[in-house]
């Protein structure tokens, strides 16, 4: 198998060929482009190498060649090649000629040669003769987009083929187009962006421009698009698929490298693409420190010059904190006369308009009419002082179009930058940065003065900031920072920041926003219990407990969290009516729906009680949206729509209405009998072929079904257990898919009740070929699964070997785990996130199994609360899996008496004494709460919960608070949050990592790595994590988006901080890491993270605060 091969070009074919005798040498002169033409007119037919060498202005040579084929087209080509197809150019115009050198010197039969136009075969043609020949083709509209020839020919059993392609573009439909756009514009001004175009053949068009100006900064983020699409409307047409010969080409991704050159090439660049440079944009662009001799403006897209390791300056006489290059001495040298010195201080200098407007996007225009093939947008030019990129289109009623792109520079000859962290927090101490660059002809003495406004006034001194003004020198294209340390006050609220500079009539001032967000941080600490029958239990918020001056109380809240029967049934996802089913589709509509009238029925308490349930039109209950426990608002995060309940358009069955389900439950299956084929086998879709895996899932549905006490028509049963008997040992192999099938059929031969002989004499049958089965089975035991090894154990009590069934059993149970809140579960399996490995449906059918095949294990208990707790952390979205967990709680409940009696809570908590009673049908639109509000003392720091009763609950003490302490770790819970930073240092050809301590310090540039550690003792969903990031750092990831390793989350990153959003975290510990790189000089405080639940505010843990000092 494979395709026609693209045909090596005659450079590759010939190169390990020798030269020839020489034919012709000479002597070219070059024009300015740097480019000559060369005759080989008269050159006889053959193969010729080409070689240019040229002499370079600063020594030595270049050499460059090519491989030139000389067709006589009445005396054949004579090149000795298995295969060759070479077009004479790679672009040609409608109308003109192209011209192919075709074929094998092994082929002297018969060429066969197709002509495509992407995937439409335009032309089929047969050359007669032996070897390569020369193919012409006269190219017309047909041919627009691009042709494609390929060939083939045959001798001694052996296909020679090839294929090139060559473009035909739609060159009427191409305009010419101009941009012009000055050069270098300054800030503020009034500028125009004119444009030009013309048709392919020079003539004026009218029509429409579109042009945007922006940031070249924004191209970190995503690349500027000029072409919006309009080059699709005339494509070059793709590679024709459906051509297959007999050769096979190998790709070089199909070849293993594991040893040798390749591998280590490979390594070394694996390293290098783990090792991304650092965002610049996003740092502070106009940094000059005295260890770099060279700096590259990379806002402005120019170069400046710096003097080579200038040296840290001493603070000048005037205060107003340290310049940081060496400062001129003002004499004659400077370049100005001692008069002009006199008369600028005779008089004070006027002000300085402050440039404000920085805009990223200059100006977007998406309709700039042309008339007579010009057009023009007049703009005006934000105070930015950056590089800009402009780019847009021309459109002509035809859709010809033309793509225009330009830059400009926007700066003055005398510039100042302010340079300073985004936002500071209450009590940061920072350095604020004036950086003076000047791109005049001479250097030039400056005065640069900063100030800190607030509403128009100034606010230095809350900052602690030095008056005056600081003196220097800036040499030619340089730049000079001057600096001011300062220290945020406290009191939040937005600033200005302005720096001023002046030399002689020059000036320049810039104007940056400064908003101090506060120290004080709010959190959150949580303790939760789970009760069972008759108990007590103690819990104590830890941090209420803990003397804190600057703490301010919010919210102490304790709940109480009964877990009824309706609380469980209201957590079943109703039923979508599709209107085209598959075969899975209708069962798993018909056996939870089964399933649930028979809880119904067996329940009738129940059944009337559910009216208490408020209607709903979602599939799964809308979430408590009010929850004041809740640190983030529900607008602010990715789950707004989910939080309303999961919506459909196709109709809902209401599982708590007992009509509807009745009526639900019958026209499914209805339904599901007439899918069953005559041979007895259920297909994927109704009308297909029988299908044996479906056939057993409908086996197994059924066999549920009766479990519960649902009756199935025997005949069903009896067609399909024939078929599956005829098809399952068909299987019988050792892969691990087959094992588990296998595992699967024994199972669902052996599920249905000893009652059904009578009826169904097939079970006999049945049962000898699942021992037979199990038997085969055992031999490959490894590849079971947790769920495999209960199959077995059900199956081989079903055959009444009780040995190996408590063997099985045991082994199933084996990997299991008991925690006191979350309950008794198992690690997720390989390939547990597949929707047959449902975790909810396993631990349902093991507890149906414990049940079965040991009533009294004391293991089941803690399994029903893993259910419970589950349903509590988790948004239960799959009906089938949710009908099997609901019965399976409710069989417990019933057993137990929680069906038929309530539970009493009594609470004790400082001086309250309270109680509550549940019954068993009661319905709790929220759960038990006891809320206190305000300041707070230690005496509400403890609360006891005491219950009575058979059933469950779970209860919980949340506080919420507010301090400008350095907090500690919350105590490890149900979620536990850990919080370390690490400074990344290369050490030879590797990194490390090496801790740092809270207080530590840091240079600026260093790479500062932030790892969280999450862990949790059970399975939630819907977690919203907060990292707050410190003042004077800058994040190496910029840009939102998903990632997968090891968890999967949303990462959004902000000027403060970066939200991470987890839609599902399985039960275990998670490490998250992040890089970020000091910017600016200080000491900046970094709060906690903090990590809940938005489904279950109750569920949250936060990580110790963090301070970090960064020096030069």
């Amino acid at each position: 198998g494979g395709d026609f091969p693209q045909s090596p070009a005659l450079d590759q074919a010939y190169r390990e060929v020798e030269d020839g005798a020489e034919v012709r040498a000479g002597k070219l002169s070059m024009t300015t482009e740097g480019e000559t033409a060369v005759p080989l007119s008269g050159l006889p037919a053959g193969v010729y190498r080409l070689r240019l060498t040229a002499e370079e202005p600063w020594g030595g040579s270049a050499e460059a060649e090519a491989v030139v084929a000389v067709v006589d087209a009445a005396k054949g080509v004579p090149l000795k090649l298995g295969s060759v197809t070479v077009p004479e150019k790679a672009s040609y115009a409608v109308g003109e000629t192209a011209r192919f050198l075709l074929g094998s010197a092994f082929v002297d039969a018969l060429t066969y040669v197709e002509v495509w136009g992407g995937q439409f075969l335009l032309e089929r043609r047969v050359v007669e003769g032996k070897g390569p020949r020369l193919l012409s083709l006269s190219l017309d509209e047909r041919h627009k987009g691009g042709v494609t020839v390929r060939w083939f020919g045959v001798k001694d059993f052996r296909v020679r083929a090839g294929a090139a392609t060559v473009a035909v573009p739609w060159k009427e439909k191409v305009l010419t187009a101009r941009l012009d756009v000055p050069k270098v514009l300054r800030p503020g001004q009034k500028a125009s962006a004119r444009l030009a175009a013309k048709d392919s053949k020079g003539r004026a068009v009218s029509g429409e421009g579109t042009l945007r100006m922006y940031d070249r900064s924004l191209e970190y983020y995503a690349a500027g698009q000029a072409d919006p699409g309009l080059a699709s409307l005339y494509p070059a047409r793709p590679w024709p698929n459906g051509a297959v010969g007999s050769q096979r080409q190998l790709s070089s991704v199909s070849l293993r490298v594991d040893k040798g050159w390749i591998n280590e090439l490979l390594a070394v660049f694996q390293r290098a693409t783990r090792e991304p440079l650092p965002p610049a944009l996003r740092l502070n662009r106009g940094r000059v420190y005295g260890r770099f001799g060279r700096m590259r403006m990379m806002a402005m897209g120019a170069s400046m010059d710096l003097a080579e390791g200038m040296p840290m300056a001493a603070p000048s006489p005037g205060g107003g904190g340290a310049m940081m290059a060496k400062s001129a001495r003002a004499d004659e040298s400077d370049g100005f006369a001692r008069q002009a010195d006199k008369k600028e201080k005779a008089s004070p200098p006027a002000p300085v308009k402050a440039r404000s407007d920085f805009s990223e996007t200059a100006f977007f225009a998406p309709q700039i009419p042309l008339r007579e093939g010009k057009g023009v947008h007049a703009f005006k030019v934000p105070e930015r002082l950056t590089s800009y990129r402009v780019t847009g289109y021309v459109v002509t009623p035809q859709a010809a179009y033309g793509l225009v792109a330009a830059e400009t520079d926007v700066r003055k000859d005398l510039m100042v930058r302010v340079e300073s962290p985004r936002y500071l927090r209450e009590g940061d101490r920072s350095t604020f940065k004036a950086l003076v660059n000047n791109l005049s002809p001479r250097a030039l003495k400056v005065s640069v003065s900063f100030e800190i406004l607030q509403d128009g006034k100034d606010a230095g001194a809350r900052f602690a900031l030095a008056a005056g003004t600081q003196q220097g020198t800036v040499p030619k294209d340089g730049s000079v920072a001057f600096a001011w340390p300062v220290t945020a006050p406290e009191g939040v609220g937005p600033f200005k920041l302005r720096a001023t500079v002046r030399s002689g009539a020059e000036a320049d001032a810039e104007e940056r926003d400064l908003p101090v967000l506060p120290a004080r941080q709010r959190l959150i600490e949580s303790v939760l219990v789970a009760l069972s029958g008759d108990g007590k239990k103690t819990l104590k918020a830890a941090k209420l407990a803990k003397e804190d001056p600057s703490r301010q109380d919010e919210l102490l809240q304790l709940q109480v969290d009964p877990q009824l029967a309706l609380t469980v049934l209201n957590a079943l996802p109703f039923l979508i009516e599709y209107p085209y089913e598959c075969v899975e589709q209708t069962l798993n509509r018909w056996l939870p729906a089964a399933v649930v009238s028979k809880v119904y029925a067996k329940h009738p308490a129940i059944a009337k009680a559910a009216a208490k349930v408020p209607k709903r039109s979602t599939i799964t209950p809308p979430w408590e949206r009010d929850d004041p426990k809740r640190l983030q608002s529900l607008m602010e995060s990715p789950w707004l729509q989910v939080s309303q309940g999961l919506k459909t358009s196709w109709p809902l069955v209401d599982m708590l209405s007992p009509a509807a389900v009745s009526a639900t439950e019958k026209a499914a299956f209805e339904r599901l009998t007439a899918s069953q084929l005559s041979d007895g086998s259920f297909p994927w879709f109704p009308g297909g072929r029988g299908d044996p895996y479906m056939t057993l899932y409908v086996l197994a549905g059924f066999a549920e079904a009766r479990h519960y006490g649902v009756n199935v028509p025997a005949p069903m049963l009896r067609g399909a257990l024939r078929y599956a008997m005829g098809e399952v040992p068909r299987r019988l192999k050792p892969d691990e898919g087959d094992v588990a099938f296998i595992l699967y059929a024994s199972y669902v031969l052996t599920a249905f009740p000893e009652e059904l002989k009578g009826s169904v004499p097939e079970l006999a049958r049945a049962k000898e070929l699942a021992k037979s089965w199990l038997t085969f089975a055992a031999k490959h035991d490894r590849a079971f699964t947790r769920l495999g090894h209960a199959y077995a154990s059900y199956a081989w009590r079903r055959l009444g070997d009780v040995k190996k069934a408590e063997a099985y059993l045991d082994r199933a149970m084996d990997a299991a785990r008991h925690d006191d809140l979350t309950g008794t579960y198992w690690t997720p399996e390989k390939n547990s996130w597949v929707w047959y490995n449902d975790d909810l449906e396993t631990h349902a059918f093991l507890i149906r199994a414990l049940q079965t095949l040991r009533p009294k294990d004391a293991r089941l208990a803690g399994m029903v609360q893993w259910l419970l707790f589950n349903r509590k952390g988790t948004v239960w979205k799959s009906t089938k899996a949710s009908a099997a967990a609901v019965f399976a709680l409710l069989d417990f409940m019933e057993k137990t008496g929680a069906l038929s009696k309530g539970d009493t809570f009594t609470v004790r908590w400082g001086g309250l004494s309270d109680a509550a009673q549940v019954g068993p049908a009661d319905w709790l639109e929220r759960p038990l709460r006891w809320t206190r509000s305000g300041q707070r003392s230690a005496a509400d720091a403890e609360a006891t919960v005491t219950k009575s009763g058979p059933g469950f609950a779970f209860a919980s003490l949340t506080h919420i608070y507010s301090t400008t302490s350095l907090e500690d770790a919350s105590a490890p819970g149900l979620l536990t949050l850990d919080r370390r930073f690490f400074k990344r240092v290369k050490k030879g050809e590797s990194y490390s990592l090496e801790p740092l301590e809270s207080g530590a310090t840091v240079k600026v540039g260093d790479t500062v790595v932030t790892r969280l550690t999450l862990t949790s003792r059970g399975q939630l969903e819907y977690l919203h994590l907060k990292d707050p990031r410190g003042a004077g750092f800058e994040a190496e990831t910029l840009r939102s988006g998903w990632s997968w390793d090891g968890l999967s989350r949303y990462e959004e990153p902000r000027d403060s901080l970066t939200n991470y959003f987890v839609n599902w975290m399985p039960q275990g510990e998670y490490k998250l890491e992040s890089r970020v790189r000091p910017t600016t000089p200080g000491r900046y405080r970094v709060g906690a993270a903090i990590l809940q639940s938005m489904y279950a505010p109750e569920f949250a843990a936060h990580s110790a605060g963090f301070e970090l000092n960064v020096e030069e």
